[in-house]
């Protein structure tokens, strides 16, 4: 609130144009940190799944080592079985490669809409002949893809979030270049 009424203000001290250029490099900055999120959520969980099947082959292959020679008590191979059980368990339940793909894909959606935003900076705001109705439109629409795709998209992790710098963003456009 206190920052749509910040632009608000802004808004009246600058032109038009000037304030759809706030508002398309403030939607290609959130898209960008959104995007870089999702594709760390990504990774995180693919290095989960790996983690939880290599644990899970470690525990089966242990039990058939124990269960072939046996070298411990019942109660102990109870234990080991118990344990991939579990493991298994958490990987069907909570299924960390569906999520890797989801967040991927989501993180790919991110990364097409913030394309789409940089074009319509430069391919329509920045256009001369373009009639300012025609690029608030265009923009109403992009913000409109901007909420959908906010609205449809699963939250992160703050542990993630809170470890992305500005450095994982990787290049950004300089809008001031033009």
């Amino acid at each position: 609130m206190i920052r749509s009424l910040r632009l608000t203000k802004m808004a009246e001290s600058i032109s038009q144009e000037q304030y759809l250029e706030m508002i398309v490099k403030e939607r290609t900055n959130d898209l960008r940190w959104t995007k870089t999120i999702y594709f760390k959520m990504s990774n995180w969980m693919a290095y989960s799944s790996k983690g939880f099947n290599f644990l899970l082959l470690l525990t089966t292959g242990t039990l058939a080592a124990v269960l072939s020679q046996g070298w411990l008590t019942s109660q102990m191979q109870l234990l080991i079985a118990s344990i991939a059980t579990t493991l298994s368990l958490v990987d069907i339940l909570f299924s960390p490669d569906r999520l890797s793909f989801k967040y991927e894909k989501n993180g790919e959606m991110c990364n097409s809409l913030l394309k789409e935003f940089e074009e319509y900076y430069y391919l329509v705001l920045k256009d001369e002949g373009v009639p300012i109705t025609e690029k608030k439109s265009k923009l109403e629409e992009l913000t409109v893809r901007h909420r959908k795709l906010n609205e449809t998209t699963p939250s992160t992790w703050d542990f993630i979030a809170s470890r992305t710098t500005q450095s994982d963003l990787g290049g950004e456009i300089d809008f001031e270049e033009s």
